[in-house]
């Protein structure tokens, strides 16, 4: 993917990142984060959405591949959730008991599936990593990221969602609609 900085009257390309899909927004601070998903390794640039100037760079190692990423509203985190990944400590069990439904059965889906993932979050103005915690929930990659206060909140597709504390502890929620498609954030975050 490429990132266009187009000109609002003339419609004509003013400036091209190549290589960086996805753009999560703060735009009341004037930032963007996008993901450059390299081989070699992701990386994700916080850039000014006026002229896209990169002014921080996050870099991962190979291994460790961002499925979704979100900056608050005010520009100051960047929350991240890497791909899930076999976990030789979680249990596998495919079994779902009958009695489960709703939450409680994607739960128990997602607690046995003997995966999990990685939620990170970092300072943006330094680039400098805050909070790093495993958790059992894993998402689709594109995933929306939204702060609910402090709190990074993940939003797929398939609407298994979830709140992520700083300690780890995982709330699992669903939006009032069946699929998540064409979600979006209003620019202050609240929405």
């Amino acid at each position: 993917y490429n990132l266009h900085l187009l000109d609002a009257q003339s419609r004509k390309t003013e400036k091209t990142i190549a290589k960086a899909g996805y753009l999560a927004t703060a735009r009341d601070v004037d930032l963007g984060a996008s993901l450059d998903r390299n081989y070699k390794g992701h990386s994700i640039s916080i850039r000014s959405l006026s002229d896209l100037a990169e002014k921080q760079k996050i870099s991962f190692p190979k291994e460790r591949k961002v499925s979704s990423f979100g900056l608050d509203a005010a520009g100051t985190k960047l929350a991240v959730i890497l791909d899930g990944t076999k976990d030789s400590t979680e249990p596998v069990n495919r079994k779902v008991p009958r009695e489960l439904k709703g939450l409680d059965k994607d739960r128990f889906r997602q607690k046995n599936d003997g995966k999990t993932s990685a939620v990170l979050i970092f300072d943006v103005a330094t680039g400098k990593k805050l909070s790093e915690v495993k958790t059992f929930f894993t998402t689709q990659s594109g995933s929306l990221v939204a702060f609910v206060g402090a709190e990074p909140a993940f939003i797929n597709y398939s609407n298994i969602n979830a709140v992520i504390s700083a300690e780890g502890k995982t709330e699992l929620f669903r939006l009032p609609h069946g699929l998540n498609y064409g979600l979006a954030l209003a620019p202050d975050g609240t929405r």
